[in-house]
């Protein structure tokens, strides 16, 4: 869990507090900790961070797991992926998760959001986005992923920054091939987000560019095997810059454990093969990959994963060998 120092509550649930304050009074041990440990729950869906993030996501064992959502939401009806709509009703269902988005650049330069080069899949044009200007794509209306045609438009980047930044919601920005990593960083620091982003890099050189852009970032770096440690660690990147990201295949603990060793906080893509195992087999999944070392996990199903991680913690809080005793 994320230490509740870094964070500004909006509100106490007082009400819940009282409960167990009573419950105390009458003895009822086990009752005071199930409300007290709905408190904190209750509490972190209103917080906010203050700290950067490069201070909060230094590993901790306290640390517990949290979800990002991947491209803001997907395989939602009349919702699409990277809309503002879908992330103002992903934020809604999972207050706490992080919002993942793709960002991309148009003829003129207006950076936008957008998972494809092409604009065929998600919007109603058709072609590359980077042959048109900002005023020619504006009005054109989003699909969700099933191919219907929505209400919705391509949203602004500033428009999403503007939004993050009022809800206190943590960003992971993908950029996109050929977008201009020093377009992207200074409009975050134009518009004050630097505390509220995870930049995302796919090759140790990117990861240079952007740390070099700003120092104080964090960044996502590929590091799914000691060899790609290896490699992370002659790249003079501080390791309180980085957050790892391990994958989307499951492996052994031995990555989350040398990377743990370091201060380094792990995301585990899994979004496709382990989503859908989970949706088959249950929670279990989620909670066999938290016990391994995942703190994040990038998700096409941030619902049903963060309810995993809930009934996880709910499970150790109450039994603390719950878990073990699961397995066979």
């Amino acid at each position: 869990m994320i230490p509740s120092d870094i964070w500004l509550f909006r509100e106490q649930p007082i009400s819940l507090r009282h409960f167990a304050k009573i419950n105390t009074m009458r003895g009822n041990t086990l009752m005071t900790i199930l409300v007290v440990w709905l408190c904190t729950i209750g509490t972190l869906l209103c917080q906010r961070p203050t700290l950067p993030l490069t201070e909060a996501f230094q590993y901790k064992a306290t640390n517990s797991c949290y979800v990002s959502a991947h491209r803001g939401g997907r395989f939602l009806h009349n919702l699409p992926e990277n809309a503002l709509e879908t992330f103002i009703y992903t934020h809604r269902q999972t207050p706490q998760s992080f919002i993942e988005c793709d960002v991309a650049e148009t003829k003129d330069k207006t950076l936008v959001l957008l998972h494809d080069a092409s604009l065929d899949r998600t919007t109603t044009l058709s072609g590359k986005l980077t042959d048109y200007t900002w005023d020619e794509i504006k009005d054109a209306n989003l699909k969700d992923d099933f191919g219907r045609t929505t209400s919705y438009h391509i949203p602004l980047f500033r428009k999403v920054l503007q939004w993050a930044k009022k809800e206190g919601v943590i960003l992971q920005v993908d950029i996109k091939r050929g977008v201009s990593f020093a377009n992207v960083i200074h409009t975050l620091e134009k518009y004050g987000m630097e505390k509220q982003v995870i930049i995302i890099t796919y090759n140790l050189k990117d990861a240079q560019k952007a740390y070099k852009l700003n120092p104080g970032l964090l960044i996502a770096v590929t590091i799914r095997n000691k060899d790609e440690w290896k490699r992370f660690k002659a790249a003079n990147i501080p390791n309180k810059n980085v957050i790892a990201f391990t994958g989307t295949k499951d492996k052994s603990e031995e990555i989350f454990t040398i990377l743990h060793q370091n201060k380094i906080s792990c995301i585990f893509g899994s979004l496709g093969n382990i989503d859908k195992k989970a949706e088959k087999k249950g929670q279990d999944v989620y909670w066999d990959l938290i016990d391994k070392g995942v703190d994040v996990f990038a998700t096409d199903r941030p619902a049903a994963a963060q309810k995993a991680i809930e009934s996880y913690h709910s499970a150790k809080l109450q039994k603390p060998n719950a878990i073990e005793d699961k397995k066979p």
